[in-house]
């Protein structure tokens, strides 16, 4: 009975898929907390921290306990990132938690055991931070001006971090060329640029 209810639990939480929104795993999905040891826990709870630092840049609210698996995880402007969709968060080392104990209930059940692994891989799959902010870098542009004198330089702040553009323009009896050169990272509430695509295909596997 405990194996039917374990596995059951777990695919019902892996139908979260089929939302726009990857479910975010916390401690009341696990077991029993005690199954898993201090030293465990502990590692988990070092992950946690690390991450939520580099999404935020860092974390002015970044607390996590492992005798309770609970965290708190807060970027300076008071919103959380998206910690389900990366590797290392303490959501995502539940969630492998989790099937891994739907695994362990379904012995003697290949089926059971093989649809536990495949909805592990699709549901707790996470993308690692360096992957995540690919795309932030820098980028430059060039335009053609009319004639002016040098123009000023210019700094803007954004909420979810720092952006820094820096502009110069040559005067010339001709035509003058600008160039810009910027750095920007993409907001830590945000889901990596992979996790709407791999969203869409663990939910396709799911229904199929």
């Amino acid at each position: 009975m405990r194996v039917a209810t374990t596995f059951a639990l777990a695919l019902s939480a892996a139908a979260t898929l089929v939302s726009a929104q990857r479910k975010v795993y916390n401690a009341s999905d696990l077991n029993d907390i005690n199954n898993i040891s201090d030293n465990e826990r502990a590692s988990w709870c070092s992950g946690q921290r690390n991450v939520c630092d580099e999404l935020c840049n860092p974390a002015p609210t970044n607390n996590c306990d492992y005798q309770t698996l609970q965290y708190e995880c807060l970027c300076s402007n008071g919103t959380a990132p998206g910690l389900q969709y990366y590797s290392d968060s303490l959501p995502t080392y539940i969630c492998n938690r989790v099937f891994s104990e739907c695994n362990a209930a379904a012995v003697g059940n290949a089926n059971a055991q093989r649809t536990c692994l495949e909805q592990r891989d699709s549901v707790c799959g996470a993308d690692v931070l360096q992957n995540a902010f690919a795309n932030a870098g820098k980028s430059t542009s060039k335009s053609t001006t009319a004639p002016a004198s040098t123009s000023t330089t210019a700094a803007s702040t954004t909420s979810s971090g720092a952006a820094d553009a820096t502009t110069t323009a040559g005067s010339a009896e001709g035509a003058s060329e600008t160039t810009t050169t910027g750095d920007s990272f993409a907001a830590p509430t945000a889901a990596p640029m992979f996790g709407a695509a791999a969203i869409a295909v663990a939910a396709l596997a799911y229904v199929v």
